[in-house]
């Protein structure tokens, strides 16, 4: 998923035995991500965790000297999208009268194995009618206006973005 470490591996042989000298170069795509030289059993690895969702061509290329010729192999990989937590750490004052303004705090996390910052918007609603949307980041917030009385479940609803699956979380509220 995104934001978890993966690895990658290529071997190089020649008749089946493994080389030992040279570099392989890991793209994806046409963009590099790194190199590495081959190790005693003829492997080069590479770890990134900078791979966004979606999936991938990951080519591995070892260019050729005097003894051997130039080799390379690709493969397809897929990253997909990090789940989340959203979560409603406060909503004051609570209680609250029609019309009064609740300030309502709030965080999306990425679930482990994932990491990375989630980005966009939360969208909280009141169940009554009320509504307010905050943007995203390690203390997002926005200001609710309760339109009627009575007990309500404020829920904060995240959508998600390109590398992050939406969440939401709810939260008791009265309105007198």
């Amino acid at each position: 998923v995104f934001g978890q470490t993966v690895i990658f591996t290529a071997t190089v042989t020649a008749g089946g035995t493994p080389l030992t000298s040279g570099q392989v170069t890991f793209y994806d795509g046409a963009t590099e991500l790194g190199t590495d030289t081959l190790d005693a059993s003829g492997k080069a690895t590479l770890s990134t965790s900078a791979l966004v969702a979606g999936t991938h061509t990951i080519k591995a290329r070892l260019e050729g000297n005097a003894d051997y010729g130039p080799s390379e192999d690709t493969l397809f990989y897929t990253v997909d999208q990090a789940d989340t937590t959203t979560s409603i750490t406060s909503d004051d004052p609570d209680s609250s009268v029609v019309g009064q303004p609740v300030l309502v705090e709030f965080t999306v996390t990425a679930d482990s194995p994932g990491s990375g910052t989630p980005t966009g918007d939360v969208t909280v609603d009141d169940g009554a009618g009320a509504s307010c949307t905050g943007s995203v980041g390690s203390a997002g917030s926005c200001t609710l206006i309760p339109t009627s009385a009575g007990a309500t479940t404020l829920t904060a609803t995240y959508a998600g973005d390109g590398n992050f699956n939406g969440s939401s979380d709810t939260e008791d509220h009265q309105v007198d």
